[in-house]
């Protein structure tokens, strides 16, 4: 008797998760099929498991990282979970303890593309050991799950204070979850951004660094002229040509050159050849193969980029990055937050 009462119980709390994700909008979700998986999914509720599957295509570094999640035994883990909370669901503040606990030195490196939003939630969650003194880990899960679903969740999610507060009552199981949340945006733990229609984590400053991005369109014009911008961000010194000099005993030094146009220069002084990096959407790969091949008799090597879009998609971002920070050049925090943002996207433009 007790047994089927829960699992009626279980079953209309999975339920009303699937629909409190469903209105959000966070995540790519079809109703019909979202209702199906999310008995399955259980104990992780619908939520939850976007978010740890986002996070885990991010920072897990290979395919066996979702099959390591549901195999893991530590503190933090879906088994122990189950062991010590039955019934209960495991949220996105269960799936933030297991990121962190089982990816903490890429988290905390200067190589993770979203370190800025993981240092504000740890900086939040020191705020509340400062602030509180009851319901400490009630708050931690709630700043916890606004920061990875500000991390994962779509543009245009509505993920406001209604939305918030349902969850944390349905997943979280906070029955005082409307004063939980109030008393974080009392203390400025958690901010509402109305234009984004979520909360966000104090990183510190009063700077809306999405709504200042924005702003920023207004300021800088879109720019396909793709080398003349990188040269601005150019961080690729020159290469050795190391089976030549392992074979040969002489060392050759090649130098990079960006460019949008097909050229044939001499390398001069030290440099005893060229690699240029082509960025022209106009140029067919054909005509870029035919200039090569007519300066075969040269140490010239010519790249031609398929993925300028992205490229100049990045560069625009970079450029906004560095008007907002121009634009409060006094707020030190807003500072320090914005040049961790452009150190992470030149790591990303390298990559590309």
């Amino acid at each position: 008797m007790n047994a089927t009462r829960r699992d009626a119980h279980e079953e209309e709390a999975v339920l009303q998760t699937v629909l409190i994700a469903n209105d959000t909008r966070a995540f790519d979700l079809k109703p019909a099929y979202a209702e199906e998986v999310a008995t399955g999914l259980f104990p992780l509720d619908l939520l939850a498991a976007n978010v740890l599957t986002l996070c885990l295509q991010r920072y897990g570094q290979n395919e066996r990282s979702l099959f390591s999640f549901l195999e893991a035994s530590d503190h933090t883990s879906l088994k122990q979970f189950r062991r010590d909370r039955p019934g209960a669901f495991y949220h996105i503040g269960q799936v933030y303890d297991y990121l962190f606990f089982n990816f903490y030195s890429f988290l905390q490196s200067k190589f993770n593309p979203d370190y800025a939003a993981w240092s504000a939630i740890r900086n939040g969650l020191d705020e509340i050991e400062r602030t509180f003194s009851e319901n400490v880990e009630e708050y931690k899960h709630l700043l916890k799950t606004v920061g990875l679903l500000n991390i994962t969740a779509a543009q245009g999610s509505n993920l406001n204070q209604a939305f918030l507060v349902q969850y944390a009552k349905t997943a979280l199981g906070l029955e005082n979850a409307a004063d939980l949340v109030e008393a974080l945006k009392k203390h400025k733990i958690i901010l509402y951004r109305a234009h984004a229609k979520r909360f966000i984590p104090n990183n510190g400053t009063t700077l809306d660094v999405e709504a200042a991005l924005i702003e920023a369109e207004q300021k800088i014009a879109k720019s396909d002229a793709v080398a003349a911008l990188l040269q601005r961000y150019d961080d690729l010194p020159p290469v050795l040509a190391k089976a030549y000099t392992y074979e040969f005993g002489t060392p050759r030094m090649f130098k990079f050159v960006i460019t949008d146009e097909l050229r044939a220069d001499y390398p001069t002084g030290e440099v005893d050849g060229l690699i240029y990096l082509v960025f022209n959407e106009t140029l067919s790969a054909e005509k870029v193969r035919a200039h090569s091949a007519a300066h075969d008799n040269q140490a010239l090597i010519f790249v031609h980029y398929e993925n300028t879009r992205d490229i100049i998609d990045l560069l625009y971002e970079l450029q906004k990055l560095e008007q907002v920070k121009a634009d409060n050049a006094d707020d030190k925090i807003a500072i320090r937050l914005l040049d961790e943002n452009i150190e992470a996207a030149r790591k990303t433009l390298n990559h590309f």
